[in-house]
């Protein structure tokens, strides 16, 4: 999977392709996968087939490139060559090989880009690969490990840009998936995303980070002009165009939201990511039964994924179907209690079991003493039970520590029997967004 990533990293610079990630591709690495068949459910014109066997230093591959369509192979390469022993070298050879095979035109710049090595340590190369396996979980345990193995991947070679991005994007995503204090992991993302930028400063995942980083700053501008840059040097990096989605929507711009969000699922179709992504834009843009639709097939494709079911229990709860409501977010706090919790909370509250609505208020103040619990899922508690100077006493702690919820103020319905407040106007302004 090491060499898929690379392989992926490498053509996925050049604008004529458009290249699936390491995460749509993994769950096709079993050998007795049908290449046609993964192929098509991808979506893909080509599939990139390979096999290697291991002789001591040396590896040989077997490549071919396969038409899903109708299952043959337009062109196959077997690496015998002394190359072989070195794994950077082969790496280049069946990425030019690939390009060559496609009939692509490549440009002076893109021939070198397919050359670009990031680091020559091939242990720091493996730690960098297994970080981006784990950053590619996207669950709390996945993104700890993946920090690990790319701390480790820059210890071995301290001027490993990609490594520092994967540190970057590691520490963002667990502030933005409420796992952490984003006061505390903001800042390392934001700090490790300049510092990959200074050694390469056309890497997309750094300026991507950059610009996710500046979201939850409240500097508007700023982010969107990393994110559009971002996009320039990779336009097939999914990542870019969903996180640059978050933006627009926070900015209460659906259409161009909803575009880039489908314009990163069309670039990675099988993310479960993304593909809820797409089921959160519809629910703020207010296409509730569209949105329902996409969370149940984002499910299909994965049941216990756990975003999904708290999104599918939030539109319920929003569309006043509360059973329907407190069963997926039951089913959600069965992967992680934790996370349900404040969801539950607030369904509980807008259902008329107030009761149960202030344990979940009690928990999580016990909750928070071992682990970072967000004030606005606090606050939206208090909302649905209809107490709105606790409500904006704690809006006002997410404001000042910049939790992410914050940033979802301007769309988010469940505080729409506040927006009438001058309080909550006040806020918004300060967050830099009109009311």
């Amino acid at each position: 999977m090491g060499m898929a990533e690379t392989l992926i990293l490498k053509l996925s610079k050049l604008k004529q392709l458009s290249v699936r990630s390491i995460s749509s591709v993994s769950k096709y690495a079993n050998p007795d996968q049908d290449p046609s068949a993964a192929g098509r459910e991808l979506k893909a014109d080509f599939v990139l087939e390979s096999s290697f066997q291991r002789n001591g230093e040396k590896i040989r591959v077997t490549s071919r490139l396969v038409n899903p369509a109708d299952g043959t192979a337009i062109w196959i390469y077997h690496c015998d060559e002394e190359y072989c022993a070195n794994l950077f070298v082969m790496e280049d050879v069946i990425a030019g090989k690939v390009a060559a095979a496609l009939s692509l035109h490549l440009t002076g710049v893109e021939q070198e880009r397919l050359k670009k090595h990031y680091t020559e340590n091939r242990e720091a190369h493996q730690l960098y690969m297994n970080g981006r396996f784990f950053w590619n979980k996207r669950t709390e345990e996945g993104l700890k490990k993946g920090i690990e193995c790319f701390l480790h991947a820059v210890d071995m070679d301290p001027n490993y840009a990609l490594a520092y991005a994967g540190l970057a994007e590691c520490y963002i995503t667990l502030a933005g998936g409420g796992y952490s204090d984003p006061e505390e992991f903001i800042p390392k993302a934001k700090a490790y995303a300049v510092k990959a930028m200074g050694i390469d400063n056309e890497l997309a995942e750094a300026h991507s980070t950059l610009a996710g980083a500046k979201s939850h700053e409240q500097d508007w501008l700023g982010a969107e002009k990393e994110y559009k840059l971002a996009i320039y040097l990779d336009p097939g990096y999914a990542t870019a165009h969903q996180r640059y989605s978050y933006l627009l929507m926070w900015m209460g711009r659906f259409e161009e939201s909803l575009a880039e969000i489908e314009q990163a699922l069309a670039l990675d179709p099988v993310s479960i990511s993304i593909n809820s992504s797409l089921a959160q834009r519809l629910y703020f843009a207010g296409q509730h039964e569209q949105a329902i639709e996409q969370l149940r097939k984002t499910l299909e494709m994965d049941p216990n994924f756990l975003r999904g079911r708290l999104l599918l229990g939030v539109v319920y709860t929003h569309t006043g179907k509360y059973a329907e409501a407190i069963a997926e977010l039951n089913k959600a706090a069965g992967l992680s209690r934790d996370s349900a919790l404040a969801a539950l909370g607030y369904t509980y509250a807008v259902s008329g079991e107030k009761s149960k609505a202030r344990r979940s208020l009690a928990e999580l103040q016990e909750m928070s003493k071992r682990r970072y619990v967000s004030p606005v899922d606090v606050a939206a508690i208090y909302t649905g039970l209809g107490e709105k100077d606790q409500a904006f006493a704690w809006l006002e702690k997410g404001f000042q520590s910049r939790a992410i919820g914050i940033l979802h103020l301007k769309i988010d319905p469940k505080f729409d029997s506040l927006r009438s407040d001058p309080r909550f106007a006040d806020i918004l302004r300060r967050i830099g967004l009109t009311p």
